[in-house]
């Protein structure tokens, strides 16, 4: 059973995996450009 408390922390944790994944995708593609690929 999902409450409106346990809902918000779970839409904030998605929130964040999502930027997290974002950032890694960015740092990564970073790394292939410097390395002239």
């Amino acid at each position: 059973m999902i409450d409106k408390m346990s809902g918000f922390v779970f839409s904030q944790y998605l929130t964040l995996e999502y930027f997290f994944l974002l950032y890694l995708v960015q740092s990564l593609r970073g790394l292939y450009f410097r390395a002239g690929i």
